[in-house]
């Protein structure tokens, strides 16, 4: 159900309410002999069936449309009827308590934005101007005009606050809501990135079995079981990342390292998925200082990158290499492949949104591995070399680590 049906809810069983200590009202005066003029007996039954209205209209399409302003016309015309009843009974106390009620009551139990809520105070406090000078009755003092702006205000806070809260409340929803997509979109990428390699390897299993098998068919399937547990092992690995991204729990743990060490147990967990795809991976390391890097992060940002290549790239070269950098080092990683698609450019470019909304298979290292070297203060960008070559390039800085003092 949303605000406004909460809304409209809550106005239908005020109204109910309101109806029953109407009549319960109207049968004292007449009972007590107070309402018993013509005219007070008018306005006493006036009151309850417009109370009866707007319950009715409630049910309507208009009213749901445009009830915020119904509500408050509704409230200006039982205000101004209580004010003609008061006028009547020369009770001044049943104006002061209608005047009261109306602003804190729509405040505390109506879903509007504040500045309803405004209009509202401010047409009490017309109302009550008017009646004090038009018709005014005994009782109408100074304190009772504090008491009405104490009232007003007290209104227009609580309406703020509630406001603000409930916003803070739709905003944890959404955040709930979006949680629980990205899990479905997990799911999904479990399902089918995940149980097709296993379904392959499964196959592959069986060919094994054959004792009819050459052995050079051997040696193939074992190629391509090696080559799916390896893409099977980086979507894993990539949707636990994708997972932390998306949460925005991203750990880093920086040590003192050799960053070319890690980059090259990168580039030798990918070489042989180059080699079983007939490519010729290139890599050419520069001298790069020891830094404060994450293992983890970094060798994860440069297979990731390797990998996007391997699999977009179907003859030609690889070339890796590493510069250094004013703050840290430099990963670049340039294929000879086509230009990628604007889908690809776009997941690229863009930073990814905790939305459910799950990257293509083959950029989802990608992302990653952008959303890594962000964390760490870094970026990374595609540069064209040539019409037909593509550059993308990693920067990832190296972390400060505060050393702590020493115990005296």
């Amino acid at each position: 159900m949303s605000d406004d049906e909460t809304s409209i809810e809550v106005l239908r069983a005020g109204s109910s309410i309101a109806i029953v200590f109407l009549i319960i009202y109207l049968a004292y005066d007449l009972w007590s002999g107070r309402g018993g003029t013509f005219f007070g007996a008018i306005f006493h039954w006036i009151t309850i069936l417009a109370t009866l209205s707007f319950l009715a209209a409630s049910f309507t399409r208009g009213f749901r449309t445009h009830w915020k302003l119904w509500n408050l016309l509704f409230s200006i015309m039982l205000i101004s009827i209580f004010i003609m009843i008061s006028s009547e009974t020369q009770e001044g106390d049943s104006r002061y308590i209608a005047i009261l009620l109306f602003p804190v009551a729509t405040a505390a139990f109506v879903n509007w934005e504040w500045q309803w809520q405004a209009l509202m105070g401010l047409s009490c406090l017309a109302l009550y101007g008017l009646a004090e000078l038009l018709i005014p009755v005994p009782g109408d003092s100074i304190y009772r005009w504090l008491g009405v702006f104490a009232a007003v205000a007290l209104a227009e806070c609580i309406s703020f606050y509630i406001g603000v809260y409930r916003q803070r409340i739709d905003a944890q929803v959404d955040q709930l809501k979006q949680a629980a997509a990205f899990r479905e979109s997990q799911i999904a990428t479990m399902a089918h990135d995940i149980r097709s390699p296993v379904a392959a390897i499964a196959g592959f299993v069986d060919l094994l079995a054959d004792d009819d098998l050459e052995e050079e068919d051997r040696k193939a399937i074992l190629a391509r079981i090696g080559t799916t547990a390896w893409s099977m092992d980086l979507t894993v690995s990539n949707v636990l990342d994708l997972y932390q991204i998306s949460g925005g729990r991203i750990s880093a743990k920086p040590t003192r390292v050799d960053p070319n060490r890690i980059v090259a147990d990168a580039a030798s967990n990918c070489a042989p998925q180059a080699i079983h795809k007939g490519l010729k991976l290139t890599v050419n390391y520069g001298e790069v200082p020891r830094g404060n890097f994450d293992p983890r992060h970094l060798e994860r940002i440069a297979r990731n990158m390797l990998a996007y290549s391997i699999s977009r790239v179907s003859t030609g070269e690889i070339r890796l290499r590493t510069l250094p950098t004013n703050t840290g080092i430099a990963i670049e990683v340039e294929d000879d492949g086509p230009m990628p698609s604007d889908e690809e450019l776009a997941t690229l470019l863009n930073r990814a949104e905790a939305n459910g909304n799950r990257p293509i298979k083959t950029m989802l290292g990608l992302c990653v591995a952008r959303a890594l070297a962000e964390s760490a203060g870094g970026r990374m960008k595609l540069t064209l070399p040539t019409e037909d070559r593509i550059r993308l390039v990693a920067e990832v800085p190296s972390a400060r680590i505060d050393s702590k003092p020493r115990a005296a």
